[in-house]
């Protein structure tokens, strides 16, 4: 009988020790779905019901835009109807006049860093800390591009200047507690990439929750599809990204094709199919009619809804 019992502790000490020695496989995070979306509220939750209608899946992250130069209050009606609607929130924060062209005098960012807009500012961390539900803020995105006022490069903005801006803000919203915003740094795809500004302009990880990649996929005449590769056009960036914040998660904020509607389909298939191969963890569509010829819609009919609908069942 003893040495039974020292056989089966034997025995129980050895599956033991390979259990402790056998990786632990964490499964990873389900990923997100969701649109970004310029248009009044009424539109923005009837295009989110229309798109989760057709690709079959819930919207999990809204994201809508506002400008600084509407001076308005923090939008909780909007939020509220978006968390209604089973989304998560997120605003883009523009510090501009959308109307007022790249060099703004009004809105730059020593103005920021100065607290020409610290009333403004302190206005929305208060009424974000009282809303107190889960809220993304992206804060003055693609500042890599060179089309914003508080883009590097423009009026004077130098990638230290725009994490002194960006950390002023965040600052001002932590010290009116508002612990359910989420920060958003969102960089740009850009041809030609300059990754030491790139990592220059990061604030750090202590300042971001989530990366937030902008970029879209435009016709091509020297490809056989038809239109850019996804894996040259984001590529470069998503590997810069895992050498400046290796442990943050990415987003793909905005993206979409500029294709002919017979392409579409397919392009915005290339789109899905090429992320689902990457660690990005939630996908949003620039789902917008812009009504000048271009249609940066994910389903804006039926081939499209059936292609976006196969390529998200595994996303």
């Amino acid at each position: 009988m003893i040495e039974f019992r020292w056989l089966a502790m034997a025995i129980i000490a050895a599956v033991l020790a390979v259990t402790a020695a056998m990786p632990v496989v964490v499964a990873p995070p389900p990923r997100l779905f969701g649109i970004s979306a310029i248009s009044d509220p009424a539109s923005i939750l009837a295009a989110a019901r229309s798109t989760s209608g057709v690709v079959g899946r819930q919207i999990d992250i809204i994201n809508i835009y506002k400008a600084w130069v509407w001076k308005g209050d923090l939008p909780v009606a909007e939020l509220t109807a978006i968390r209604n609607s089973g989304a998560v929130p997120e605003i883009t924060w523009e510090p501009w006049d959308p109307n007022a062209g790249t060099a703004q005098p009004r809105f730059t960012l020593q103005q920021i860093v100065d607290g020409g807009y610290d009333a403004y500012i302190g206005t929305w961390a208060k009424q974000a800390a009282a809303w107190s539900t889960p809220l993304y803020l992206r804060f003055a995105h693609e500042m890599n591009g060179t089309w914003y006022p508080w883009a590097l490069g423009v009026d004077g903005n130098s990638p230290a200047l725009y994490v002194k801006a960006y950390a002023h803000v965040h600052r001002i919203f932590a010290a009116a507690g508002a612990r359910n915003v989420r920060w958003v740094w969102s960089p740009h795809v850009m041809p030609q990439l300059d990754v030491a500004a790139l990592a220059a302009s990061y604030p750090g990880p202590g300042l971001v929750d989530v990366v937030g990649v902008d970029g879209y996929i435009s016709a091509s005449n020297t490809t056989a599809s038809g239109w850019e590769s996804p894996t040259q056009v984001f590529g470069p960036l998503l590997a810069a990204i895992a050498g400046i914040a290796p442990q943050t998660p990415v987003w793909i904020n905005e993206t979409g094709c500029s294709v002919r509607s017979a392409l579409r389909a397919g392009c915005n298939s290339s789109i899905i199919d090429y992320f689902r191969s990457t660690t990005v963890s939630a996908l949003m569509w620039f789902d917008l009619d812009d009504g000048r010829g271009t249609d940066w819609r994910l389903a804006p009919d039926s081939g499209t809804g059936v292609a976006a609908r196969n390529g998200l069942r595994n996303w």
